[in-house]
């Protein structure tokens, strides 16, 4: 019998080498990801200073009467170079979605495709973020150049309400706002020259919020479709969820207890609101009562304890979690101790027994 052992030896050779040419070229290709990441963070970064300095600039303009022209060349080189950072963006990252969903197709599933798809994510919502600053503060500055407008136009005896002004920024027609008004003192014409000169502003800010529209819109959608309607909610909206609380509104609960959020969950535990506790107990969902016992959060536990809740007792008894009985035994709390008792669950006598907490 002629013996192959040569023969196997080599091939196995073969194939081992074959593995190692695999994972050299999969970590050169996550080299690659993450220097594409750094580029792309450092982009996000340059935008967020340069919206910065659109503010300092939007402040320069509107503290005098009529800037000069630097100034507004200044505030205009930063407008294109924002557009063109935010392409730029915007273009890496629909490379990092493609290639993503290029491997999901394909039903590619790796640690390496997970990490590419958080870091596209995380990357994807800091950059709505800030072209969501950047749009705020255009919309702000352009409020503020429509109330010197209106100001203006009072110096020269002329009153126009909201509406009627907005009428007459949409028409797009300089002479508008020269219309009927007598040009008899250098009063009017001081107040004349800054309308007009608050009403170019006005156009620009138009014709860049409406060139940034579209990809702002693409880009929201997409973060909007990676997260979930109440995560990009609680991101957008931290200082509504006291409002939100307030609602009681018990299919939001449910809604918000199948987002399985832990971030949003520790923002509910330190609202420490009773009436919300009490809807929460209310829709007995096991799920959201492991996170809440992952929480080890002692002043939530004081508020449930204090709720009486016996079907809620229950729950909480099936999930025989060591770390939580601990702190309900610490709470020492004669109320709750006979609700306890009233249980009569066995399972549950041998976890107290084994804290061997004599209280």
């Amino acid at each position: 019998m002629k013996d192959r052992t040569h023969e196997l030896k080599a091939g196995k050779e073969a194939e081992e080498e074959d593995d190692v040419a695999v994972n050299v070229e999969k970590d050169r290709f996550m080299d690659e990801f993450f220097v594409q990441v750094e580029e792309i963070r450092g982009l996000i970064e340059e935008l967020l200073e340069k919206v910065e300095e659109v503010k300092r600039q939007h402040g320069a303009i509107l503290a005098a009467p009529n800037p000069d022209e630097t100034t507004k060349s200044e505030l205009e080189k930063l407008m294109t170079d924002i557009k063109t950072f935010a392409n730029k963006v915007r273009s890496k990252l629909k490379g990092i979605e493609q290639s993503i969903e290029h491997e999901e197709v394909l039903n590619r599933s790796s640690a390496d495709l997970r990490i590419r798809k958080t870091q596209h994510s995380t990357l994807s919502r800091k950059f709505v973020e800030v072209m969501s600053e950047y749009n705020a503060t255009q919309s702000d500055y352009r409020e503020r150049c429509k109330g010197r407008i209106q100001r203006q136009l009072e110096i020269t005896g002329r009153n126009t309400t909201n509406e009627e002004l907005e009428s007459m920024l949409e028409s797009g027609n300089p002479a508008i706002f020269t219309s009927g008004i007598i040009m008899d003192s250098n009063i009017n014409q001081q107040a004349m020259n800054e309308i007009e000169t608050r009403h170019t502003e006005i156009i620009k800010l138009e014709n860049s919020i409406r060139e940034l529209h579209d990809m702002f819109m693409d880009m929201a959608m997409l973060v909007e479709s990676q997260v979930g309607r109440y995560t990009v909610l609680q991101t957008r909206m931290k200082n509504h969820n006291q409002t939100l609380l307030n609602t009681r509104n018990e299919d939001y609960t449910h809604t918000l207890l199948n987002t399985r959020n832990e971030d949003y969950t520790h923002t509910l535990l330190n609202t420490h609101n009773e009436d919300y506790t009490q809807t929460l107990l209310n829709t007995h969902n096991e799920d959201y009562t492991q996170t809440l016992l992952n929480t080890h959060n002692e002043d939530y536990t004081q508020t449930l304890l204090n709720t009486h809740n016996e079907d809620y007792t229950h729950t909480l008894l099936n999930t025989h979690n060591e770390d939580y009985t601990h702190t309900l035994l610490n709470t020492h709390n004669e109320d709750y101790t006979q609700t306890l008792l009233n249980t009569h669950n066995e399972d549950y006598t041998q976890t107290l027994l084994n804290t061997h907490n004599e209280d």
